[in-house]
């Protein structure tokens, strides 16, 4: 009987000490939920409350062009609004989203469908209105006392002149993507900054942006500053650009294009200074800075007015690669410079015929005479004796086939001198036939150039054997002071050794050709004396064709007062030696300081505009 008393004694003792310890457990737990937590979060609560930091936006440095006091791309003092969630009363939700989307002109719901989930415990600011006016601020404020947890701040809003054609230059800025930022980790970037997209604006954006100041208040339970505790840690504002642009040239060569999808750039290549590239069509960053919907609107444009034809669009050189042939037949003596080769219309290239724009023939060509004349079967046959490796590379050393390394964004990938290896990695063909090698000594088949490689081509016969990296940019300022931080400096890019004479004889060609050859009918070479070569592409198998003028001057100036004019129209227009025509324009108006409408009066070239053109320039 003492046994069975003792065991259960035993199993009672167990089960009064199994009891305690979770008694124990669950008192400790309740403790830690109900009062350690409860103190941290309240702590925690404090800390949020007591001590603020807001950043302070810096100015975006400005945009100018070389001639002009005005800035290009500049900003203005707009609002921009904000939620800081956990400072929104939980039972006045509705209520306070639906005043502030009422005030902001907002869609119903915005707030929440932005903030919901586990952001509205968050005490950090939420975007939820830019761009705001001062009159919508004002009746912000005058609910102050209603808008729980809504905030505003003055932040620089960026605005543009009317840019038209220096859009593609200047650019535009924007919502930093998920992949924009991932690349500027670590490069004083936020998840909300708006960064360049195209242009200056995108390629000097670490330049324009300036760093981040921040605010620090000391505030009470209610949100309200403490006075005098405020920490100021000021913003660094950008830094201004100033472009290589002469503004009045721009717009020369802008209303010289007219309404033709195509391009023109004027460079000087005694420094690689662009000073003029017009692309058609074009955008407007102002329509984009007040409605971000238009990106979307341009983006589905047929004719792609985002799309940069001087430096995006890649096409055959067509008869502007004779120059890079002259140079080499020169050079390499392929053939004397006054032995003929007879043009009967067409050249028989194993079992085909190659035929010369001239259906009828040139007869007997001279070098001098074939580039003016832009004689195909003088070139093919040349290029047929030279063969395809030393065509690849003397057009190599003019640059063809790798990037300008221009100081803008979205150049052309399809930059392409062809040769065997070439042909065999892109199209499975192991040989390389005769024919095409004829193409290319013509400037077609698969050779791929933009605009501005052909101006680097001009620019490398103006100086004799040196191309210099082609730029926008031409100094960078203090945003504050105006003080010059750097001033550019010009950077060889290619060089290509002749012999003296040579280069004398091919300006001497290019010369010839203008007032003898090809556009010797159209360019209004009594103006200023201009050095040239056209080029004619045809595009597809419609009859469409691209037209090209490649050409400096004035020829006699000094080379420092040189400059080298591109104009390419592209297929889609109506042929009307338009290249030729609106080179002309801009080197008369250029020679002359002269606007459009006065340097086309001064040529009295008129005539060629139509109706409609005349009664809008004239």
């Amino acid at each position: 009987m003492a046994i069975e008393t003792s065991h259960l004694n035993r199993r009672i003792i167990a089960l009064l000490i199994i009891t305690l310890f979770f008694f124990i457990l669950f008192t400790a737990r309740l403790f830690s939920v109900q009062i350690v937590r409860g103190a941290l979060r309240e702590v925690s609560n404090k800390n949020h409350e007591l001590y603020r930091s807001e950043r302070i936006h810096p100015l975006r440095g400005r945009i100018y062009a070389s001639d002009s006091k005005i800035p290009l791309a500049f900003n203005s003092e707009t609002f921009s609004v904000f939620v800081i969630p956990a400072l929104v009363p939980k039972d006045k939700l509705d209520e306070i989203f639906a005043l502030t989307e009422s005030i902001l002109e907002l869609e119903k719901d915005y707030i929440m469908t932005t903030i919901s989930g586990s952001r509205l415990h968050m005490y950090t600011r939420v975007l939820i209105a830019s761009n705001v006016t001062l009159e919508k601020i004002i009746e912000l404020g005058e609910n102050k006392n209603i808008l729980s947890g809504v905030v505003w701040q003055n932040i620089p809003q960026r605005q543009a002149l009317e840019l038209r054609s220096l859009a593609h230059i200047v650019g535009y800025i924007g919502p930093i993507s998920p992949n924009e930022f991932k690349i500027r980790s670590g490069l004083n970037y936020s998840k909300d900054d708006l960064v360049g997209k195209l242009g200056v604006e995108k390629e000097y954006d670490t330049i324009l942006k300036g760093s981040y100041g921040q605010e620090i208040t000391m505030r009470d339970a209610k949100n309200k500053i403490v006075e005098n505790t405020s920490s100021i840690i000021p913003p660094v504002n950008g830094n201004d650009i100033v472009l290589t642009i002469d503004t009045r040239i721009q717009e020369l060569c802008e209303k010289a294009l007219g309404e033709r999808t195509g391009s023109i750039i004027v460079m000087k290549p005694t420094t690689g200074e662009i000073l003029a590239m017009v692309s058609y069509p074009y955008y407007e960053p102002n329509k984009i800075y007040e409605d971000n919907n238009n990106i979307t609107k341009y983006n589905t444009n047929q004719q792609k007015p985002f799309f940069n034809r001087a430096l995006m669009s890649s096409y055959s050189p067509a008869s502007t690669f004779k120059v890079v042939m002259t140079t080499a037949i020169l050079e390499e003596k392929v053939l004397p410079t006054n032995q003929t080769v007879r043009c009967t219309g067409s050249l028989r290239v194993g079992d085909r015929y190659f035929h010369c724009h001239q259906r009828r023939g040139h007869g007997y060509m001279d070098l001098k005479n074939a580039l003016a004349e832009s004689c195909n079967v003088y070139y093919y046959t040349a290029g047929l004796k030279m063969g395809p490796e030393i065509i690849a590379n003397y057009a190599r050393k003019y640059g063809y086939g790798s990037s300008t390394k221009v100081d803008l964004p979205g150049e052309s990938s399809l930059l392409i001198v062809p040769d065997a290896n070439y042909k065999y990695r892109n199209f499975n063909q192991e040989t390389w036939f005769d024919g095409d090698t004829a193409n290319l000594s013509i400037g077609q088949g698969y050779l791929m150039v933009t605009t501005l490689q052909m101006a680097n081509m001009m620019a490398m016969i103006v100086n004799e054997g040196k191309v210099y990296k082609p730029h926008f940019l031409k100094e960078i300022r203090d945003q504050d002071t105006g003080e010059t931080i750097k001033t550019y400096e010009k950077e060889i890019l290619h060089t290509l050794d002749l012999k003296k004479e040579n280069w004398k004889l091919l300006k001497q060609a290019l010369r010839y050709s203008v007032t003898d050859g090809t556009s010797s009918t159209v360019f209004m070479r009594n103006s200023v004396k201009v050095a040239g070569k056209t080029g004619t592409g045809q595009v597809g198998r419609d009859g469409h064709l691209n037209a090209c003028f490649v050409a400096y001057g004035p020829y006699d100036a000094e080379i420092e007062d040189q400059f080298v004019v591109v104009t390419m129209v592209d297929s889609d227009n109506d042929w009307e030696w338009w290249a030729v025509k609106a080179a002309s324009i801009v080197f008369h108006g250029i020679n002359k300081d002269l606007d459009f409408v006065n340097s086309v009066k001064d040529l009295r070239a008129q005539w060629w505009f139509k109706q409609d053109e005349r009664k809008q320039f004239f």
